[in-house]
This record gives structure tokens, C-alpha cells and sequence, in this order.
């Protein structure tokens, strides 16, 4: 006699993790945009000097640079979202060690433990975004995603300096990527990671050759663009408290400015990805940024001209970075391990750069930052030009 079968159960939708990615960024603009407004206070209390100070952060960068090189395969073999928890859990535990130096050397160690946090939040949102996204879409997506990024940014300074006036410390900055790790945690727990997609590249599917000669130009980019982008992230509240804008918050102030200008930058990017392909808006963006920071250096005795041009300078920095991922993911296709040799290149760049800044700063003054970050943004455009030489050589397409 047959029995009558049982009802099914209905089959659950898991959610999007998109809006988890979103969130990481965050945390992650909060984690790399707290170095800068930090570094006076973390020197004073290890005693370090400028040079000691682009040291600090060169540890920040060794971190990151390690770190993505390695972790790239987590995401490829699926293990992408309890990695990008534990990262942040980890970013806490290295505010909280940052907060406690005395010793430099112990100063070194949170900030490597920093970069390495977010190297793994940052290889695995860009990589997985993508992943997340019909093709079509990827390069609005990561200008979001890079959006939200800036919006961490943006808060990260008057966080920090109100978290030193009341605590005496970095309380604040801990407080918050802990909340964030554990919210990352209860919402990965809802949505599966998304899967590698195959990408129609046509022959250039395996045409290494075609993707080596990409790669080098992009990573001759990302190296020289994160390197001045991180220069003015890390010496923009010392260089403004040399300059003497007025009150104590006004160095504070002026990074803020930066930041806001850069996530409109960001936003902007939303919007003109759309409608335009990446080389265009790169292009643009490396030229008004030059010429924004050349105008920088050579105005630093009027106040309103410094104020307009950091807010513009941020604003030409903004799309870059995620404009040129979503032009890697269009014609080689983003997965873990080219994201994580790009964030390396940008690793590198936020290593070598910034301490080398230091020294130069240390020993020429701080009114040179704004010539250092204007060579790095002519280079940059160097750079975005050796990508599209490249991309057009290879397979007629990479044109603006």
C-alpha cells in the first residue's frame, strides 16, 4: 500500500552577501584611514620620530603586502568568509595593541597585524563583489563597494581625535571593528559565498601572454597610485598641523575634507562607470589629480586654496583604484589570486612610498607632500597609459 508522501519543506532563499562586502569596506576605510590622524599620538607615547613615524606605517604595509600574496587561495577554495571575520577580529586586537605601546617595536607588530587584516578584507570584497555581480555590473559594483570605503574614511579622523580627547586613547577605533567583526559573522552566516564565474574573454581566455602584459601595467599603477595615495592618507594631519590652519582641530578637519572630497570622487565613479569605459575616467581622474596637487604645493600660503584643493585632490583620487579593478575584471577576469598580486603591487607602493616620504619630510619639511604625491599621480598616469598600450596591442579592445 503506498503511503501518502510527506509535504516538503519549503526551500529557503539564502541572502546576498553584497551588502556584507559593503560593510567590510567600511571597517576596512576605518581600518587603513586611522594610521594618519593616529600617528602623532601613537609616536608620542612610543617615542618615535617623523622617519620612526613612515617606519610605523611601512610595518602596516609589510603586513599587507605578505598577507595578500598568501591568503588569495582561502577565497579561490572557498573559505572567504570566516577568513574576512577573523581578519577583523584581528584588526581589533591590533588597535588594542597599538593603543597599550610603550616600546616601538611593539608599535611595529599591531601595525603589521593592522595590514594584515586588511588585506584580507580587501582581497576578498573586491574578489568576491565581483564574483557576486552579472559582468555588466562589476564596475559600478566595486566603485560602490570603494564608496563605502571613503565612508569610513571620512568619519575615521573626528573618531579618532574625539577618541584621544575623552579616552586618552584608540578606545573608540577598537570598539568599533570589533561591533564590525561580529556583525560581518551573524551576516555571513545567512549568505553562501558566491561562486568564481567563467568569464567570455574569447582567445584571451588562455593567451597568457596577453594577461602578463596587462598585469605588468596594472601593477606598475597600482604600485605608483597607492603609493601617493597612501603618502597623503598617512602625512596629511601632520602636514596640516605644520601649516597652522587655525585651531587644534583644523589639522582633524582637513583630513576630513580630503576624505569627503574622495568619496565623491567615489560616487561620481558610481554614476560615470555606467555610462563610460575605465580608461576614460582613469585618465581624467590622474590628470586632474596631478595638476590639483602641483597647484597644492605651489598655493600652500593661501587657506582657501589649500582647503579647495584637498577637497579636489580627494575627489581625483576617489575612482581610481576601483576603476581599474573593474577594467582588470573586463578583459582578464578578477579572481583571488589576481586580486591578491594587485593588492600586493598596492601594498608595495603604500610600503615604500609613505617611508621614503618620511625621510624626505624629516630632513626637507612637510611642505614638500603635496610634490611627492604630484609626481606619484604623473607617474600613475604613465602607468594607466602602459595598461592601455598594452590592453590594445593584445586584443584591439583596450581603448578608450
Amino acid at each position: 500500500m503506498l503511503q501518502p508522501r510527506a509535504p516538503e519543506a519549503p526551500t529557503q532563499t539564502r541572502g546576498s552577501p553584497r551588502n556584507t562586502y559593503l560593510l567590510g569596506f567600511v571597517l576596512l576605510g576605518v581600518t587603513l584611514s586611522f594610521v594618519g590622524p593616529s600617528m602623532s599620538y601613537v609616536r608620542g607615547e612610543v617615542g618615535a620620530s617623523l622617519s620612526q613615524g613612515g617606519l610605523l606605517a611601512a610595518s602596516q604595509s609589510f603586513g599587507y603586502i605578505v598577507t595578500s600574496v598568501f591568503v588569495a587561495k582561502r577565497f579561490d577554495k572557498g573559505h572567504g568568509h570566516p577568513t574576512m571575520v577573523i581578519a577583523m577580529a584581528l584588526v581589533s586586537v591590533a588597535v588594542v595593541l597599538i593603543d597599550g605601546a610603550t616600546l616601538v617595536w611593539v608599535a611595529h607588530c599591531g601595525f603589521a597585524l593592522v595590514g594584515a587584516g586588511a588585506a584580507t578584507i580587501d582581497v576578498g570584497s573586491n574578489t568576491l563583489m565581483a564574483w557576486s555581480q552579472p559582468p555588466q555590473r562589476v564596475a559600478t559594483s566595486l566603485n560602490l563597494l570603494h564608496l563605502c570605503f571613503g565612508i569610513g574614511a571620512i568619519a575615521t579622523p573626528l573618531i579618532v581625535a574625539r577618541s584621544i580627547d575623552h579616552t586618552g586613547g584608540l578606545a573608540a577605533v577598537a570598539a568599533i571593528t570589533t561591533l564590525g567583526a561580529v556583525a560581518m559573522a551573524l551576516a555571513f552566516m545567512r549568505t553562501d559565498q558566491p561562486k568564481p564565474r567563467e568569464l567570455d574573454l574569447g582567445p584571451r581566455s588562455v593567451d597568457h601572454g596577453y594577461k602578463r602584459a596587462v598585469l605588468y601595467g596594472v601593477a606598475a599603477f597600482f604600485f605608483v597610485f597607492a603609493g601617493a595615495e597612501a603618502t597623503m592618507a598617512v602625512w596629511i594631519t601632520t602636514w596640516g598641523e605644520d601649516l597652522g590652519l587655525g585651531d587644534l582641530g583644523s589639522p582633524a578637519l582637513l583630513t576630513a575634507v580630503f576624505w569627503i572630497g574622495f568619496t565623491l570622487g567615489r560616487l561620481t565613479a558610481v554614476l560615470a562607470t555606467r555610462r563610460h569605459r575605465p580608461i576614460p575616467i582613469l585618465l581624467i581622474s590622474c590628470c586632474v589629480g596631478s595638476g590639483t596637487a602641483g597647484l597644492l604645493f605651489l598655493a600652500q600660503g593661501s587657506e582657501i586654496t589649500t582647503w579647495i584643493c584637498v577637497a579636489v585632490l580627494g575627489g581625483a583620487l576617489g575612482p581610481q583604484y576601483a576603476t581599474m579593478y573593474g577594467a582588470v575584471d573586463q578583459f582578464i577576469g578578477l579572481d583571488g589570486r589576481t586580486t591578491g598580486r594587485i593588492v600586493a603591487a598596492a601594498g608595495l607602493g603604500s610600503l615604500a612610498v609613505p617611508a621614503f616620504s618620511g625621510f624626505v619630510l624629516e630632513r626637507h619639511g612637510t611642505e614638500l607632500l603635496p610634490a611627492i604625491v604630484t609626481v606619484g599621480l604623473i607617474l600613475s598616469t604613465a602607468g594607466v597609459l602602459l595598461v592601455r598600450s598594452s590592453g590594445s596591442r593584445s586584443s584591439g579592445r583596450f581603448t578608450s
